[in-house]
């Protein structure tokens, strides 16, 4: 049986989950998902203005590097019971992003595979928009890590 804490913070992601479903439009969840699959990918724990400004540049999400720090803080809040690790490691093995012989048949898989687990509120525009997003964000967030890209 689930204690009183385990029920409000169940109930606290659910509405939080609600109240962004309906207000946050495309160009949002655009940001959020982004924002919170690179912050899974690269395992980021320090949201330096550097590391925020080098995504925002690289994927073209807001104005400022700023606007991406809420939604990196909450990535795993955000995709609480969502499986990336399983999901990534399955096609990339243990290592994650760290894997270096990754094909354009491997990458597409991973790409496909994050979007799949994306959860329905967060996802925005037409299926190949978010493909793209992840190739490219893919191939920043391994740069970030330092692999270089192999594709």
């Amino acid at each position: 049986m689930k204690t009183f804490n385990e029920k409000l913070q169940y109930a606290l992601h659910a509405s939080f989950l609600f109240l962004a479903s309906m207000l946050l439009r495309d160009h949002g969840r655009r940001i959020v998902f982004v924002t919170t699959v690179y912050v899974h990918m690269t395992r980021i724990t320090s949201f330096s203005r550097d590391v925020l400004d080098h995504l925002n540049e690289a994927m073209a999400l807001a104005k400022t590097g700023s606007a991406l720090e809420a939604p990196a803080r909450l990535h795993e809040y955000i995709w609480d019971g969502e499986t990336l690790d399983e999901t990534i490691g399955q096609i990339c093995g243990k290592d994650g992003l760290q894997c270096k012989a990754l094909g354009p048949i491997e990458i597409a898989k991973v790409c496909d595979a994050v979007v799949d687990a994306t959860p329905s509120w967060l996802r925005y525009g037409r299926r190949d928009d978010m493909l793209r997003d992840v190739r490219n964000l893919f191939f920043t967030a391994r740069e970030e890590v330092g692999v270089p890209a192999h594709a």
